[in-house]
C-alpha cells in the first residue's frame, strides 16, 4: 500500500483496468490532481508507525524563507 500512495502522490490520473476470466475488461480513469491533501486527510487518523506513515506521505512544503 505504500508504494501505491507513494506512487499516486505525484500523479495526475490513475487507470484501472480488471479483466474477467470470462471475457470483457472495464476501465476507470479517475483524476488524482491534489492527491497528495486527500492522502494526508485520510492518515491523519491511521495508527500506522512514523516510518510507514512518512514514507507513503509526499514531502511537507518547505516554508518561505525571507531573503
Amino acid at each position: 500500500m505504500a508504494q501505491f500512495i507513494s506512487e499516486l502522490t505525484p500523479a495526475n490520473a490513475l487507470l484501472i483496468r480488471i479483466r474477467s476470466f470470462t471475457g470483457g475488461r472495464t476501465t476507470a480513469d479517475f483524476k488524482v490532481a491534489g492527491a497528495p491533501a486527500a492522502i494526508a486527510a485520510a492518515y491523519s487518523g491511521c495508527s500506522l508507525t512514523g516510518f510507514a506513515r512518512t514514507s507513503a506521505l509526499p514531502p511537507a512544503p518547505e516554508p518561505d524563507k525571507e531573503d
